[in-house]
This record gives structure tokens, sequence and C-alpha cells, in this order.
């Protein structure tokens, strides 16, 4: 719920500001943490979420030229009631170049990180503020939120921290149907001291126009997957939009 919020757009330029409150009560999980008496709790988050964002794209569903950046930060405090304090912040970009000379062809980049930090000591992050990553507009290659830390049947813990990107080509193939290839990366982090490493994804999609937008099936495969048979190494997916 956000009873007090404001937005305003300026051409290319766009803010927001709001003031979140919520009541999250966790309970049957899937995933077994390593604190499951913390994760069962529930937590009540007052927070103020500040956005602002720079975007010259021709088009957000179908971009053909342009970029875009975007950064959020949420602050929560307990002077504002609230059971957490924590800061977390959110920087993505995104940018379409069309190839000169091949006409309808294009090259696309993205980059996202985020991390959060608890204000106060030995504090842990809970499920619905940790970062997740994986799924159709992440890492493709992996399923929805399952790239990074998993319990031991593998279910996705979050972390607080992520990193992820990708570049893709994407070309005509026939009247209304395009093709990309591409190639993604990225992961979470169980904190922030965990070591840098990325995961590694390639893959090829197909793209319908319509006039809502491109209708989008990609097929991911993984390149460096984590040890373990805990899920598959490729996947699937259906989507309206380009990926970024």
């Amino acid at each position: 719920v956000r009873p007090l919020a404001a937005s305003r757009s300026l051409d290319r330029w766009g803010w927001y500001a709001g003031y979140n409150l919520e009541v999250d009560r966790l309970e049957e999980l899937k995933a077994r943490d390593p604190d499951p008496d913390f994760e069962r709790q529930s937590f009540f988050i007052a927070s103020f979420p500040l956005g602002i964002s720079y975007d010259t794209r021709d088009s957000q569903l179908n971009p053909t030229r342009g970029f875009a950046v975007n950064l959020e930060v949420e602050a929560s405090l307990s002077m504002l009631g609230s059971d957490l304090e924590y800061l977390r912040p959110t920087l993505g970009y995104s940018q379409v170049i069309p190839l000169p000379g091949w006409e309808n062809w294009y090259w696309a980049f993205r980059a996202k990180a985020g991390v959060v930090t608890s204000l106060i000591d030995d504090q842990r992050i809970p499920l619905v503020r940790r970062f997740f990553a994986g799924g159709a507009d992440s890492v493709r290659g992996y399923p929805y939120q399952k790239l990074g830390p998993l319990d031991g049947s593998g279910h996705p813990l979050g972390g607080e921290a992520m990193v992820e990107g990708g570049a893709e080509l994407r070309f005509p193939l026939w009247k209304d149907l395009g093709g990309v290839v591409f190639l993604d990366a990225g992961n979470v982090y169980e904190n922030l001291d965990a070591e840098l490493s990325l995961r590694f994804t390639t893959g090829l999609g197909l793209r319908y126009q319509t006039p809502v937008g491109p209708i989008r099936v990609d097929l991911g495969w993984q390149l460096n997957p984590p040890s373990g048979d805990q899920i598959d190494r490729y996947a699937a997916y259906l989507s309206v939009g380009q990926a970024f």
C-alpha cells in the first residue's frame, strides 16, 4: 500500500517518490532458510521508495534506438514504525543501437545491479527484500528466480546483492517474424562479502510483431552452471515485449 506517492515526467526525465506500508507474513515456505524461525515471522515494513529515470528510447515494448537509465532507492527506518531498517538501491541501464547499413538489424545491451544492506547490526534481510535472478526478463537459461543461492531441494533463497546483464543481436527473418541471438550473464550473492562470480547463458529467440508489441519466445542454455543437478541446464520462455 502506498498512501502517499508522487511522480512526474519532464520529457525524457521521470521521477517518483512514495511512502510504502506493508505487512508480510511468511509461512509454509518451500525454501529451507538457514534461519527458519526468522523467515516465518510477520514483518511490518514502512519505507520511502525514491526513483529517477532518463529514457530516450522510441518505444518501451519494442525499442529500435535510444537508451534508458534508472535508479531506485528504498529506505526503511524504525522511526517510521518499521520492524526492519535497511537501504536498498538498484541501478539499471539498457540501450538499442541500429546497425548502419542493415535495415531492421539492432544491437541491444543491458546491465542491472542492486544491493540491500541492513542498518542494524546482525539483522538479516528477509526473503521479501532479497534479490532474485533468472527468468524471461533476467538471465535467460535459468528458471524464474533460480539463479543464485538455493536450498538443498533447489528452492531459491535470494541474496543481498545482484548483478546481471545481457547483449543480443536482433534481425529480421520473414515479414513480421524476427530472430535474436543473445548472451546473458549475472548472479545473486548471499551477502555483500561473497566473491564476485558470474554465470553465463546463451540462446536463440523469435519475435513476432503485433500491434501491442512483439510476442517473444526464447530458449536459453547455461554455459557454466553451478555444480549439482538441482535445475535443468536450459529454459524456454514465452512473453510479450522485448527482453530489454
